[in-house]
């Protein structure tokens, strides 16, 4: 059945396809504390996000990193402490 195929990562130039839709699937399971408009972008730019999901996607690892969900931001606080 045609729709179980996958598309390569590599396209016809020999080059890994990145899409915004990619970069923020990543931001969102690895350090979802980001995803606001500025943190987004310097997170993108200074952490290679790019050249990350690119080795994934080489790899075969991208779909099964993006797809887990790490625990909220304020489950790591230990809130007894601060109040």
């Amino acid at each position: 059945m045609s729709y179980l195929l996958k598309q390569p990562p590599v396209d016809l130039f020999g080059s890994v396809a990145i899409t915004e839709d990619d970069l923020w699937n990543w931001v969102a399971s690895v350090s979802p504390v980001h995803l606001h408009e500025r943190g987004f972008a310097l997170y993108v730019a200074r952490y290679d996000v790019a050249g990350k999901v690119a080795k994934a996607k080489l790899a075969g690892t991208f779909d099964a990193l993006t797809a887990r969900t790490p625990p909220p931001f304020h489950f790591r606080f230990d809130l007894h402490r601060i109040l």
